[in-house]
């Protein structure tokens, strides 16, 4: 008798347990995941392409120049967390080289509204996210790069004449 109420506390424990971790993983498997306007904004001083955001290819992006504009790419899925970035840039001679950002950006922060996610990849190799209702535009940093870009390509042309 001792055994079987034993055999039957351990049993309600276990599947206790169970249940426990079943109702803990459900609550870890609902992730936020949205389709979005991917905006490829490149500040780099030559030519990227491959990239990707997680799993998720995006394309390329020509040499910063003042002004340009991002690329698009439309209907992404992405879920909210962690996204590690990469993308490929020509290397010395022929070849191509690999090229993986130095910080990992997580996306959150998606709401109702949000369609544009602006990927914004800079010349130290890191890499900010933006999140939009409208149509992405340069962040703090990037206007910066832009307006300097812009003063270098006059003092050029005044140079020139």
């Amino acid at each position: 008798m001792f055994l079987h109420t034993l055999k039957k506390v351990f049993l309600r424990a276990a599947c206790g347990v169970a249940l426990g971790f079943v109702a803990v993983s459900a609550a870890a498997a609902e992730v936020v995941e949205r389709q979005l306007v991917v905006a490829l904004f490149s500040y780099q001083d030559r030519a990227i392409f491959d990239v990707k955001v997680g799993a998720e290819k995006i394309g390329s992006a020509g040499k910063f120049f003042p002004l340009s504009k991002p690329r698009l790419k439309i209907g992404v899925l992405l879920a909210e967390g962690p996204q590690p970035i990469t993308w490929m840039v020509a290397a010395e001679g022929s070849g191509v080289q690999a090229v993986k950002a130095r910080n990992t950006p997580a996306l959150s922060g998606l709401t109702a509204d949000t369609r544009f996610l602006g990927v914004h990849i800079y010349p130290d190799n890191s890499v900010e996210f933006t999140l939009s209702a409208g149509y992405p535009v340069y962040t703090d940093r990037g206007k910066a790069i832009s307006d300097q870009a812009q003063r270098a390509n006059a003092q050029q042309r005044e140079n020139a004449q």
